[in-house]
């Protein structure tokens, strides 16, 4: 692996754990450079947690819009199901979950905006496919037509909250997240569904 990449990978690891508090120092420390270094590969920490983020932002994206694109045409359930767990796939390396929260408490106000502006770009394309799936739903009468925009709303909301769980319990906590994650799912589809 030559440096730069190096570097790239070690500040996605720092920045997981301390967020953009890590600093050119500890990149440095770790990738075994004198602090100095590390400006003949970048000119500086900013540049360097922009290509971190945005490299991690497009790749969850194009990732989950590839998923979302094979689901089109799958029955409405097995399409949001596999949305869901995908998703929570994806975020199951708790370190992952933490890379994606300490985003918002970016201190680099330019930075930070950038992240948010990244991140609106892709969700606009996601929100667009996931819509798709719910629209043709209610049209097929398997979701309640009452509650299509809302039931869409509601699956955002769920699965920030099934990651928030993941993130808050750990191994020991007495949670099993297999029948948490699971139930969530369960109730949520008996609540939506036309009963079809």
């Amino acid at each position: 692996m030559d440096k730069k990449n190096e570097i790239l990978e070690v500040t996605f690891e720092l920045f997981t754990e301390k967020g953009y508090q890590a600093s050119m120092s500890d990149i440095a420390k770790k990738v075994k450079l004198k602090t100095p270094s590390l400006y003949s590969h970048f000119e500086n920490k900013e540049e360097i947690m922009d290509i971190v983020i945005r490299r991690e932002i497009y790749s969850f994206f194009t990732e989950l819009e590839n998923k979302l694109i094979s689901l089109l045409d799958v029955e409405v359930e097995k399409a949001l199901r596999e949305a869901y767990f995908f998703i929570l796939d994806y975020y199951s390396d708790k370190g992952r979950i933490r890379f994606w929260r300490n985003i918002s408490l970016i201190n680099n106000l330019e930075l930070r905006e950038k992240s948010r502006e990244y991140i609106q770009k892709r969700e606009l394309v996601i929100a667009k496919l996931t819509k798709q799936i719910f629209e043709k739903g209610t049209r097929e009468k398997i979701i309640r037509e009452e509650c299509s925009e809302g039931c869409f709303f509601l699956y955002l909301a769920m699965i920030q909250g099934v990651l928030d769980g993941m993130l808050l319990y750990d191994d020991n906590s007495g949670i099993d997240m297999e029948v948490f994650i699971n139930g969530v799912w369960n109730s949520y589809w008996q609540g939506i569904s036309s009963g079809r």
